[in-house]
Order: C-alpha cells, then sequence, then structure tokens
C-alpha cells in the first residue's frame, strides 16, 4: 500500500522490538483497518490524529505485542 502524502510504501516500525507500530495518513485508516480485521489482527488506533507544519494528518495504528512485524508488512505490500 502506497502512502498517498509520501508516495512511499507503508512500512511497520519496530523500534520497540515487541511493540510493532504503523504511522498512516488518516486517509488510509479505514483500508488499513479493513485489511487487518480481515486477517484477524489485534490492534487499537490513537485516539488522535496528529498534523505538523500544515501538512495531512496522520494517526498511529498500534499492534498487539509480539506480532510479527514481518507478516503485516508483507499484508501491507499485498495491497497496492
Amino acid at each position: 500500500m502506497i502512502d498517498t502524502t509520501t508516495h512511499q510504501p507503508l512500512s511497520v516500525s519496530a523500534h520497540a522490538a515487541d511493540w510493532p507500530y504503523l504511522i498512516i495518513p488518516l486517509t488510509h485508516l479505514d483500508k488499513v483497518q479493513a485489511l487487518l480485521d480481515a486477517n484477524q489482527v489485534s490492534y487499537w488506533v490513537d485516539a488522535e490524529a496528529l498534523s505538523l507544519d500544515g501538512k495531512p494528518e496522520v494517526t498511529f495504528i498500534n499492534l498487539q505485542r509480539g506480532t510479527d512485524p514481518a507478516w503485516i508488512q508483507s499484508l501491507l505490500d499485498s495491497i497496492p
């Protein structure tokens, strides 16, 4: 899946090895949630979206502890 603001693929951040997360444009939220739900991925979305320097709003999707970032990345990469 391509980020419409950066024109780069969405990617899973796994800086904290046990707590992977996504930072996505708010406009992608419904599509990403549908993908995660269809694959029974446990997650929660931050209550607030952020916009920095007038850029489009982004939100964080926090994945359940221990979720395999490579698996989530493969799901994201399967969506054009």
